[in-house]
């Protein structure tokens, strides 16, 4: 908004001239009115500087609207050169209607019918006309109807005008150059966007002039297509990722000017997507703001397409746990993705900062291409319980990991993705577990960990320009190469216990320089041969021992997920159990990780 003039208190003789004047130029107003009737459709009006005050749709006797219309202009004419005052109009009840009095004068009826047709009361129908009359007559020459306008860029918008003056009018923007304008109708004046920049709209005439502000502002951002694609994988999406997918992809389709930002909210609640729903349309509103900017909303109709394809399994575990308790803002991990490998991260934070925290998971693209990654991820907290809300990251990431429930992102060139972020109050704990995979043409993907002041604002939607210093980021020691354990183990229903040690043989970083102790993050696949060569059926139990401490433990054994956040104490906990006929032999797989939080190694029992 421009400001054209400062508020200052007016002197006692500027408002006693201001007394003196204003009903002068009102008067001057009014003997200059044009008032004619005109014939309106099937009816007519009263046009009052060219415009109606009054409209009629009914005859009144063997008078016709445009009679009636004709009769109230003359009338209206009559009260003008009489000089009579504006004061004196009003509307008054007349018989069964009502009537518009200027003074004694009667100056157009409102019939019960002529209300019918106008769908209200006679009483209602003549204040609208009395009120139209006097706004019309109390015209100044020539005004713009608003005080201030902006025109997008590029774009035209006509500023109505009006008054009693009917011109010729010329219109004039200072300083130059940045808009034009012209009155081309009657009744408005078009001005258009030449360039950025503000300034002051004049339109003049014979009788007058009037003057107001202009601006000429960009948007802070458009839309690349109103129907953007997106995918998501797996045998069976719930709706949150199907949610996810979409709004990343509505959020890939803004260009945003510099310093603009983009929010998306969905319309409405999409379906979990599988063997029976393979694509959706999924409704996303889409809003640009920006300081210095025109603000923009639309709806965009993203396309979520459920894909197919086998699974790639993580190559390189990056383990964002040094320190694991933060004690002042800081860079946490990053970490490369490289094209072709996907890559884990475990990330498991406690805020020991004594204030809050924010902590942020970025992906960044330092390339000038465009980069698509899947995901599948699980990320919990913040929560005060370090073991629970490493459970409950690590237990989702083994569901979905188990049905290649993920979804397809793009990351701009040369830019920054926050896929989360959030405050941590004292002693809070983040913890998530994802996988990603960079996928065709290959781009400088770079993950990222930090932890900042709570007051630095973030949101999973920002997408900012990369930085410099991205490019030159010192990347972190922790990187496991080959994060699953596969192992082969059998068990006789007549023999003893079968013990698997989890978390127990660490594996090494990929400069042999240290090793993972724990395991966290590594993935246990174990190909377990049950057998039951007695002649009695034979109940076998899968069950979890916290070897070293109260630990967590989530685990798919055959398709199923068993799993509990707290697990304490000398006795095992049951998972699964299998009947085994005399002389049977069953294949059973077993999924697990090392949860971050917990305290591992930890033991797979199996025993009948």
């Amino acid at each position: 908004m421009i400001t054209l003039s400062r508020n200052r208190r007016p002197s006692w003789t500027a408002l006693f001239l201001a007394a003196l004047i204003a009903p002068a130029l009102a008067s001057v107003a009014r003997a200059a009115a044009t008032v004619e009737a005109r014939a309106a459709g099937a009816g007519a009006s009263i046009l009052i500087n060219r415009r109606p005050a009054a409209t009629l749709r009914t005859p009144n006797g063997s008078l016709q609207p445009l009679e009636r219309a004709q009769i109230g202009a003359d009338r209206i004419s009559a009260m003008l050169a009489q000089g009579q005052p504006l004061e004196k109009l009003k509307a008054a009840p007349s018989g069964a209607g009502a009537a518009v009095l200027w003074g004694a004068q009667t100056i157009v009826l409102a019939t019960p019918a002529e209300a019918k047709a106008h769908d209200t009361t006679p009483l209602a129908l003549a204040t609208s006309w009395a009120n139209q009359i006097k706004r019309q007559l109390s015209l100044p020459p020539i005004r713009f109807t608003v005080r201030d306008v902006t025109v997008p860029l590029g774009e035209n918008r006509r500023v109505p005008i009006e008054g009693f003056s009917p011109g010729p009018f010329k219109t004039s923007v200072t300083p130059e150059g940045f808009a034009s304008a012209r009155a081309d109708e009657p009744g408005s004046v078009l001005v258009s966007g030449v360039k950025t920049g503000a300034g002051l709209l004049t339109i003049e005439g014979p009788d007058g002039s009037d003057q107001i502000s202009i601006m000429v502002a960009r948007y802070a951002g458009r839309l690349t297509t109103a129907a953007p694609d997106a995918e998501v994988t797996g045998s069976s999406v719930p709706a949150a990722a199907v949610a996810e997918a979409a709004w990343r992809a509505a959020r890939a389709s803004c260009a945003l000017e510099p310093g603009a930002s983009a929010s998306m909210a969905l319309q409405g609640e999409p379906k979990p997507m599988g063997a029976g729903l393979v694509r959706q349309t999924v409704p996303v509103q889409v809003r640009m703001d920006g300081a210095g900017y025109l603000k923009s909303a639309s709806t965009v109709n993203v396309e979520v397409s459920l894909t197919r394809s086998p699974p790639i399994p993580a190559q390189v575990l990056f383990y964002s746990n040094n320190p694991e308790q933060v004690k002042r803002p800081e860079p946490l991990y990053a970490a490369p993705i490289k094209p072709g490998e996907p890559a884990r991260l475990l990330y498991h934070h406690q805020n020991g900062t004594g204030q809050k925290l924010r902590i942020s998971l970025m992906l960044i693209n330092t390339s000038d291409q465009p980069a698509r990654v899947h995901v599948c991820r699980a990320l919990a907290g913040p929560h005060i319980d370090t073991v629970l809300v490493g459970y409950v990251a690590g237990a989702q990431f083994l569901k979905d990991l188990s049905q290649d429930v993920g979804f397809v992102m793009e990351v701009p060139a040369k830019s920054r993705i926050v896929l989360w972020t959030a405050v941590l109050g004292k002693m809070d704990t983040a913890s998530g577990v994802l996988e990603m995979h960079q996928l065709g043409t290959p781009g400088s993907l770079v993950v990222r960990v930090l932890s900042e002041a709570a007051t630095v604002l973030r949101t999973v939607q920002d997408v900012t320009e990369a930085q410099t210093a991205d490019s030159m980021l010192a990347f972190s020691g922790h990187q496991y190469p080959e994060p699953v354990r596969k192992l082969t183990e059998e068990y006789s229903a007549d023999g003893r216990w079968l013990f698997i040690r989890v978390g127990k043989h660490a594996i090494p970083d990929s400069a042999s320089e240290r090793v993972l102790d724990g395991n966290y993050g590594v993935l246990y696949d174990i190909n377990l041969t049950l057998s039951n060569p007695t002649s009695d059926t034979k109940n076998v139990k899968v069950m979890f021992d916290p070897t070293a401490g109260i630990a967590g433990v989530a685990s798919i054994i055959d398709g199923q997920f068993y799993g509990k956040s707290h697990v304490v104490g000398t006795r095992e906990l049951p998972l699964a159990s299998f009947r085994l006929s005399p002389g049977e032999r069953r294949q059973v797989r077993v999924n697990t990780m090392p949860l971050a939080g917990s305290n591992y190694p930890a033991t797979i029992v199996v025993r009948s």
